[in-house]
């Protein structure tokens, strides 16, 4: 017999540690944690090793008493991930076509990385942008309307960049065609996470990480948009909260989630002008497009699309 999704609150290892005066976890509620973390990922669909390891994460943390937020072990953040799409699987077929739309995602991916200085880049994950913020108790709405802002700035640095491309670059590639089709979507929550450090590297690691990445798999009727979990978007300021609109959803091994999501284009307004088409701009594009290519078709590095498809077999 299939297995059905169940409907569960989300909880975090964070509620329970408020009633400890210190906020350090004694080591009986590091067990009752664990064990409902691993309750949970028994009996919904939870059952990768990457996801099963994160209780080891958290547990390991909470015990060594690492909840300070000034040590960032253990903390409260909003989560963000810019992804960019548009590209069809078509581009696979085609060695130039994948090195140049390669460039194309990683430029338009910079632009928006640039444009938001106050998020911090955790990692490039193929065709989209993982960054956060810390935020303390009681700082999360102040924390979450200056990422509101910074993600409408994402978004016009995306559509500069875009117009940039399009009016330059004259290459007949699929690559360079298609970017003026592509899009950017937006997904935030506001959660508990532990930092994993492994050798030189950090990531973060918790339930509320696969939600923020469950979150891109959605059913928003818009191509463009900021998809905002419950509660993050309590905390929008009103202006821009009445344009949200309810939408709940079934993630997979989460159940269903209230999330809200409001059109990009309503809040960012007009896009920006195409910029002037000059003979040294024209040369700038079209030569640098064909350089940076080169180590991809010349096969020293490989293109790092995300799971839709176009990753080269």
């Amino acid at each position: 017999m299939g297995r059905h999704p169940v409907e569960r609150p989300i909880w975090s290892a964070r509620s329970l540690c408020r009633s400890d005066p210190v906020g350090r976890p004694t080591t009986s509620l590091v067990i009752v944690i664990v064990r409902r973390l691993c309750e949970s990922v028994r009996r919904e669909t939870l059952a990768s090793p990457e996801e099963v390891a994160m209780t080891d994460v958290i547990a390991l943390s909470l015990h060594r008493g690492q909840w300070d937020h000034a040590g960032m072990s253990v903390g409260r953040a909003l989560l963000v991930i810019a992804d960019i799409g548009g590209y069809t699987p078509f581009m696979r077929l085609h060695r130039t076509s994948l090195a140049h739309a390669q460039d194309v995602v990683a430029r338009l991916l910079e632009a928006m990385i640039d444009a938001a200085p106050q998020l911090t880049l955790l990692e490039v994950e193929g065709d989209a942008a993982f960054l956060y913020a810390w935020t303390a108790e009681g700082e999360e709405p102040s924390t979450i309307r200056v990422a509101i802002d910074q993600m409408v700035a994402m978004h016009r640095a995306f559509h500069a960049c875009q117009q940039h491309i399009d009016a330059l670059n004259t290459c007949r590639c699929e690559g360079c065609r298609q970017a003026g089709r592509l899009r950017v979507k937006f997904v935030a929550h506001l959660g508990d996470v532990a930092v994993q450090r492994v050798k030189r590297s950090s990531k973060l690691a918790g339930l509320d990480v696969i939600l923020v990445h469950r979150m891109l798999k959605n059913s928003v009727p818009i191509p463009e948009y900021l998809l905002m979990s419950g509660d993050v978007f309590r905390s929008v300021g009103d202006p821009i909260r009445s344009r949200g609109r309810a939408l709940e959803q079934e993630f997979e091994g989460l159940g269903i989630v209230p999330t809200y999501f409001m059109d990009l284009a309503e809040i960012a307004g007009d896009a920006p002008p195409k910029p002037e088409v000059t003979a040294l701009g024209w040369v700038r594009e079209n030569f640098g497009v064909v350089l940076r290519s080169l180590p991809y078709l010349l096969g020293l590095k490989r293109p790092r699309f995300a799971a839709r498809g176009l990753t080269p077999a």
